[in-house]
C-alpha cells in the first residue's frame, strides 16, 4: 500500500527574543569574541576536526559503557555500529541533549536529536571521515517539574462541540487557550505523571512509577484514532514496563524513535563516566578562583557587547553538586578552603583535601551542575560540535575562557533546527486568511482585529469615538454655565459626564461581544492557528509533544524529518504534514 503521507518544506525568518541569539543566528562578527567557532563556516569544523586529532580520549572505557547501555535500552544495529566507530582515532561526535521528558518531552527535544543525525552526517561526508551523534541524556537533573508534563493541542469535531466539555478519562486537565476565546474549541491537554518525589533526586534516579501506565491511558482516551495510533502505544507500554527509571524510560523511547538513524545515548549518571570525570571535579574544586574569574571575564565582555548574562556570578558557587541521602545539593565554598551545602553554610562542612579524597573514592557521590557539564562532555568525547537550543547558545557565551582552565577548547556550538509542523487543518486557515507564520508570531490578534473590522457593519470603533466625542463637547458649554453657579455644580456635572461615558463604554463591549458572537466560525479559526502554531504565545516546539503527532503521522515522523534539509541555513523551518 502507497503510502499518502508527505513533508513539505518552506523557511520563514522569525525574530529572536534574545538579541544574542539572533546576532549568532545572522550577524556573527558581532558575538565571535564571546566563542570559539564560527558555525555558519565549514572551516571551523575543519580546524576543530584536526584540533581533536592532537588529542587523547578514553574511547575504549566510553564505547563499552555506551554499548553495554544502548543495549540494555533494546537499541538496534545502527546504533551499534556508531558505537563501534568511536574506538576509531580518525572518529569524532556530534553531541547534544536534553533532561529526561515524560515520552521525549518537548517537540524541541526530537529537533535537537534530528539537528544532531543531520549534522553528523553532512560532517562525515565533508570531512571524509566518521562523525557519531550522540545524545546526553541530562539524567542527574533533579528539577522535576520541568520534566514531569506533556501537552498537545485537541480540536473537537463539529459533533463533540455539542457535547460536555472533559470528559475524558485519566487525569487530564484543560484550559482554554484559544486568541479568540469563544466556546474554547481549541484547547491544550496537559497530562502529567503526578509522582513527585520526595526530596532532590536526580531524575535518572527516579523509578518509572505506576502512574505512567494512567497517563497512557489518559493519552490513548484523548486522542483520536488512528491507524499508527495502537502500535505506538503498544510501544510504549513495552518501554514502560522494560524501564527501570525516567531516564531509561526517555532513552528508551528516542531510541525506537530515532535509533535506525544510529543515533547513540548516554546517560551522565554512569559510574564509568563518573570515574573519569572525576580529575575534572578536583580541578573545579581546587580551582574555584580561577573559574569565577574566568565566568567573570565573559560576563565583562558580555556587558560590553550589551548582551543578556545567562549565567550569573556567584561568588561561592564551586559548580558541583553532593549527594547526601540521595538529594543532590549545591556546594558553595567558604572561607579556609572550606565547602558546604548552599543554605546550610553554618552546617556540615568539608575541608578541600576532604572532598577532593572523597572525589578520588567516590566521584559518584557528584554531579556537575550546567557550567561544568559541557567540560564532562568534553573529556569523554571529540566533540566536533555541541547543538544547541537558544539558551544554551547564550549559556555557552559565559564559557569562552572556562574551557581553558581545564586544558580543553570549546567545540563549535551548533544551532539546532527551530521547527514549527503545520496539519492540515491550521494550514487550510493560513491559506483561507492568507496568513504566514511570521505574522502567527508577530501579530496574529491584530491581524484577528483587522479581520473582524471587516465583518462590522457599522464601524463600531468609529461610531463609538464619534458618540464620545459628540457627548463631550455637548457637556462642554453646560459645564461652562455650571462653573457660574458653582464650582461644586461644575464638580458635579463632571462626575455625570464620566458615568454617561461609562455607560457608553459598557454598551460598545456589549457590541463588540455581540459582534464576535455573531462571527464564531472567525473566532474559531483564529484559535485554530493560535493554538497550533503559537500555543500561550509561544512557539509550538517549547509546548507540544512529539508522540500525539506520531499518532496521526507515524511513528517513523522523526526519521522522515531526519531527510529533510533542516539545517540548511538558519531560519525556521516550516514542516506541513499532507
Amino acid at each position: 500500500m502507497s503510502d499518502p503521507r508527505s513533508l513539505r518544506l518552506e523557511t520563514i525568518r522569525l525574530r529572536q527574543p534574545n538579541q544574542l541569539v539572533e546576532a549568532y543566528l545572522y550577524d556573527f562578527e558581532r558575538v565571535a569574541s564571546l566563542y570559539r567557532y564560527d558555525p555558519h563556516h565549514l572551516s571551523s569544523f575543519r580546524e576543530r576536526y584536526e584540533r581533536l586529532r592532537s588529542r587523547s580520549f578514553p574511547r575504549e572505557a566510553v564505547a563499552e559503557t555506551l554499548a553495554a547501555y544502548n543495549r540494555s535500552l533494546g537499541c538496534g544495529e545502527a546504533t551499534l555500529a556508531k558505537i563501534r566507530l568511536l574506538c576509531r582515532p580518525e572518529t569524532a561526535v556530534v553531541i547534544t541533549g536534553q533532561q529526561a521528558g515524560i515520552l521525549t518531552g518537548p517537540l524541541y527535544t526530537i529537533y535537537k536529536a534530528v539537528t544532531a543525525v543531520l549534522l553528523a552526517a553532512r560532517l562525515t561526508e565533508e570531512l571524509n571521515a566518521p562523525v557519531v551523534p550522540v545524545f546526553w541524556i541530562a539524567a542527574e537533573d533533579h528539577d522535576y517539574d520541568e520534566v514531569d508534563r506533556l501537552e498537545f493541542p485537541l480540536v473537537r469535531t463539529g459533533e463533540e462541540r455539542g457535547e460536555s466539555r472533559g470528559k475524558v478519562s485519566g487525569e487530564v486537565r484543560e484550559q482554554d487557550r484559544g486568541l479568540g476565546r469563544g466556546e474554547g474549541q481549541a484547547r491544550i491537554k496537559k497530562l502529567s505523571l503526578d509522582a513527585r518525589p520526595a526530596g532532590k533526586p536526580s531524575v535518572g534516579r527516579i523509578p518509572v512509577p505506576e502512574s505512567a501506565g494512567d497517563l497512557l491511558a489518559s493519552l490513548e482516551a484523548a486522542t483520536p484514532p488512528s491507524p499508527f495510533k495502537g502500535r505506538i502505544l503498544a510501544s510504549l507500554e513495552a518501554a514502560t514496563a522494560a524501564s527501570a527509571n525516567l531516564a531509561d524510560w526517555f532513552g528508551r523511547i528516542l531510541l525506537g524513535l530515532l535509533g535506525e538513524e544510529g543515533l547513540v545515548v548516554a546517560n551522565s549518571l554512569d559510574p564509568v563516566f563518573r570515574r573519569l570525570e572525576a580529575g575534572l571535579f578536583r580541578r573545579a574544586l581546587t580551582g574555584t578562583s580561577e573559574v569565577q574569574a574566568a565566568l567573570g571575564s565573559a560576563r565583562q565582555r558580555l556587558e560590553a557587547s550589551r548582551m543578556s548574562i545567562q549565567v550569573e556570578k556567584e561568588p561561592k558557587e564551586s559548580h558541583l553538586f553532593i549527594y547526601i541521602s540521595g538529594d543532590r545539593l549545591p556546594l558553595v565554598s567558604l572561607e579556609d578552603s572550606c565547602f558546604a551545602v548552599r543554605g546550610n553554610e553554618e552546617g556540615k562542612r568539608w575541608r578541600l583535601e576532604e572532598l577532593c579524597a572523597m572525589v578520588e573514592q567516590s566521584p559518584g557521590h557528584f554531579s556537575p551542575n550546567v557550567v561544568l557539564r559541557p567540560m564532562t562532555q568534553e573529556i569523554l568525547f571529540p566533540s566536533l560540535a555541541y547543538v544547541a537550543g537558544p539558551g544554551e547558545i547564550s549559556y555557552y557565551a559565559c564559557f569562552a575562557d572556562l574551557y581553558p582552565v581545564f586544558g580543553l577548547e570549546m567545540p563549535v556550538i551548533y544551532p539546532r533546527a527551530g521547527v514549527t509542523l503545520v496539519e492540515p487543518e491550521p494550514a487550510a486557515r493560513l491559506s483561507r486568511y492568507r496568513v504566514d507564520l511570521t505574522e502567527v508570531q508577530q501579530s496574529l490578534e491584530l491581524r484577528l482585529a483587522r479581520e473582524l473590522g471587516a465583518r462590522d457593519p457599522v464601524g463600531l470603533g468609529d461610531l463609538f469615538r464619534s458618540c464620545r466625542k459628540e457627548l463631550e463637547e455637548a457637556y462642554r458649554p453646560v459645564l461652562g454655565l455650571l462653573s457660574g453657579i458653582d464650582p461644586g455644580t461644575a464638580s458635579l456635572g463632571q462626575r455625570n459626564l464620566g458615568l454617561v461615558l461609562k455607560q457608553v463604554e459598557k454598551l460598545e463591549r456589549g457590541a463588540s461581544q455581540i459582534l464576535r458572537r455573531n462571527n464564531r466560525d472567525l473566532l474559531d479559526d483564529f484559535d485554530l492557528m493560535g493554538l497550533h502554531l503559537l500555543p500561550r504565545g509561544e512557539l509550538q516546539e517549547r509546548v507540544f509533544n512529539l508522540i500525539p503527532y506520531c499518532f496521526r503521522w507515524g511513528d517513523d515522523l522523526p526519521r522522515r524529518l531526519a531527510r529533510l534539509p533542516l539545517i540548511d541555513g538558519p531560519d525556521h523551518k516550516v514542516v506541513y504534514l499532507e
